[in-house]
């Protein structure tokens, strides 16, 4: 064999390794992005919970009723809207991820198909060929879901409701 086509093929060989480590580092990235993001939503929501679970064990004391059930309502909205939130959130950046791993899936198998019987000339041009897809393979945005709405709709309703809450106590 060539030097010149050797070199190719080490050439192919560490670009297939650092696709692979691009993947490794997208899953990563992925499972960190989630995990922060669920436990904020998952501690608003229960904070929310505890609140309304606890203004109605304390429904007796009510002085203002049209005030505890303001409260309770934005307390639950809150809940909603932030399950709501994780739900189109999850799905979309799932969705987005699932893309990403699949294209660099295709650009190391494309890779890997390059045939090594050819001449260097044959394996740069294909080479040169996949780098060029290869390019392309983040190109894709994530569908925006407006995610400060989401997340500040869901923090204003829970402390709205938590404020309306306590005031539904007092006289």
């Amino acid at each position: 064999m060539d030097e010149a086509k050797k070199q190719l093929l080490i050439s192919n060989l560490k670009i297939i390794n650092d696709h692979s480590k691009t993947m490794k580092n997208v899953i990563e990235k992925h499972e960190g992005v989630r995990e922060k993001a669920s436990r904020y939503i998952y501690q608003l929501v229960t904070l929310a919970s505890v609140m309304a679970g606890f203004g109605f064990t304390a429904i007796s004391f009510t002085k203002v009723i049209e005030l505890f059930i303001c409260g309770e309502l934005l307390l639950f909205s809150s809940m909603v809207v932030a399950m709501l939130f994780v739900k189109k959130a999850f799905l979309n950046e799932a969705r987005l991820y699932a893309s990403y791993v699949d294209k660099l899936n295709d650009a190391m198998n494309d890779r890997m198909q390059i045939s090594l019987d050819g001449s260097a000339a044959e394996i740069k041009v294909a080479m040169d060929n996949v780098a060029r897809k290869d390019l392309r393979v983040f190109d894709e945005k994530s569908p925006d879901i407006n995610s400060e709405l989401f997340l500040n709709l869901a923090f204003y309703s829970f402390i709205f409701g938590g404020i309306t809450l306590l005031g539904s106590f007092i006289n």
